[in-house]
């Protein structure tokens, strides 16, 4: 039995589980914080509530994931490369098609800084 695909799933499966209990968490503990802040009387503004519920402006949270991409398509290229594989130029094409879309809402989301 080939236990390496069953792994890498299972991997990946623990992975997504894990981001996603950590996000919850995230903002199960940024609501207890206004709720509790809100019991004690204390005034909840907008801009108290938007910095604590966001962490990165949606501007350039598209950059940062449009080269995170763009590198990740470069890793895929180079290393198809240097193993003499062309075979990998395929899968390469995914992130850099997932990178550049990014890059594109980036330009055109006028939240440039």
């Amino acid at each position: 039995m080939d236990w390496v695909p069953i792994v890498m799933f299972v991997v990946i499966g623990v992975v997504v589980a894990t981001y996603l209990y950590l996000r919850y968490r995230a903002r199960r503990e940024v609501l207890q914080t206004v709720r509790f802040a809100m019991e004690r009387g204390q005034e909840i503004t907008p801009e108290l509530l938007e910095t604590l519920g966001g962490d990165v402006a949606g501007g350039q949270r598209d950059l940062r994931k449009g080269v995170i991409w763009l590198a990740l398509a470069i890793a895929l290229a180079i290393m198809s490369w240097t193993l003499d594989e062309p075979d990998l130029l395929g899968p390469a094409s995914l992130p850099l098609m997932f990178g550049l879309a990014y890059l594109v809402l980036w330009r055109f989301s006028g939240q440039r800084t």
